[in-house]
């Protein structure tokens, strides 16, 4: 009797154990969440989302185009019918460099945007369950682990009301996305690249879209002159015949997006041969960022306020949005110590029974 209690408590704790590890795989270096500017959007209208990451230290996630190595992350969308998403936009990233691998990678917490467009036809009430398989890839500078999350949300078609909650993060994402930059233009000078920036732009480094203009790992160098602003690269092989380039640039002024820069096919000599500085990374000064007419000021201020209560609620919530697995391994130790100290109990009170009833066998 004795022996099969203890087998018993055994193996109820290898289950307890197995359970604990299946969900502790779940646990992740980047955890993630989605927030919505109003959960309760109106037929016909048009909804910012924000996918947040928060890295843990010494851990990143990739851009659009990670460089020399890494991933993009994925998302799938799984909505009702006549609901469509946007790709999402990226912030600026930062150039990482180990051991001669140059990747575009975010550091620290960091969002993408997206729009949800509603069907015009949609009912007021009707439930809009959203489900979200996201996708990703989180290194650090020593190793690389792909992660996933399922984040579901469910919203009601109704007026538009306000989520301030949601507003905050969204407005936070907002103002880090690179905002639209025309005028500029790039041409050959031997084997380099020169692009020609409108403006005074402090400390620009250009991120292509893709790699075939420059490798991502090529020294950029940084010049200003005659009111304008250059970046020199060495131009990748066979890169010659490109007249178009598309990109972002982080700067000391704030961070822009060029959708379709022109080559120029005359060089003016003299500014290309001006003093030629390094281009170096700096924290962007972000200009203010408009939010659009459709948010009330009223809104605003009060989303404002919600920023600080925010950042509160993002480190001890766990809610329908976040997937999160370090607390269900503390809540499983707890509950492998509770149900073992029951069985345990229970098994010396059996052997008090045995033992009285073979003494007082009337």
């Amino acid at each position: 009797m004795k022996k099969s209690i203890i087998d018993l408590i055994l193996l109820f704790i290898i289950i307890l154990l197995a359970f604990v590890s299946g969900h502790a795989a779940q646990a992740t270096n980047v955890n993630s969440s989605i927030a919505f500017e109003t959960r309760s959007p109106s037929p016909g209208s048009s909804v910012r989302i924000a996918i947040i990451f928060k890295p843990n230290e010494g851990w990143h996630t990739y851009w659009t185009n990670p460089g020399d190595a890494g991933a993009a992350p994925r998302a799938k969308w799984n909505a009702p019918d006549g609901f469509d998403f946007s790709e999402p936009r990226h912030p600026v990233p930062s150039l990482l460099s180990v051991d001669g691998i140059a990747s575009f990678v975010h550091k620290g917490d960091h969002a993408l945007l997206l729009n949800m467009r509603i069907p015009q036809d949609a009912s007021i009430g009707s439930p809009i369950p959203i489900d979200l398989n996201l996708d990703w890839l989180s290194c650090s500078d020593t190793q690389c682990v792909p992660e996933r999350a399922s984040l579901k949300a469910m919203l009601v078609v109704g007026k538009g009301e306000t989520d301030f909650v949601g507003l905050s993060r969204i407005r936070k994402a907002e103002a880090e996305l690179p905002r639209p930059l025309s005028g500029v233009t790039f041409q050959r000078d031997q084997g380099d690249w020169v692009f020609v920036i409108p403006g005074n732009i402090s400390g620009a480094m250009i991120f292509p879209d893709d790699n075939r203009m420059f490798e991502p790992a090529s020294m950029q160098s940084f010049y200003s002159a005659e009111g304008k602003s250059f970046v020199r690269v060495s131009a990748a092989p066979g890169s010659d015949g490109r007249d178009t380039f598309s990109g972002v640039i982080r700067s000391g002024k704030g961070n822009f997006r060029v959708s379709e820069a022109r080559r120029k096919v005359v060089v003016n000599e003299d500014i290309l041969s001006s003093e030629v500085k390094p281009a170096v990374e700096e924290d962007p000064i972000l200009d203010d960022v408009s939010l659009g007419s459709d948010i009330p000021q009223a809104g605003v201020e009060k989303a404002t306020a919600l920023e600080s209560e925010t950042a509160k609620q993002d480190e001890g919530q766990s809610s329908e949005d976040t997937i999160k697995g370090k607390p269900l391994v503390l809540w499983g130790f707890i509950l492998l110590g509770a149900m073992s100290l029951i069985i345990f109990i229970h098994a010396i009170l059996i052997e008090f029974k045995k033992k009285k009833i073979e003494s007082d066998p009337l």
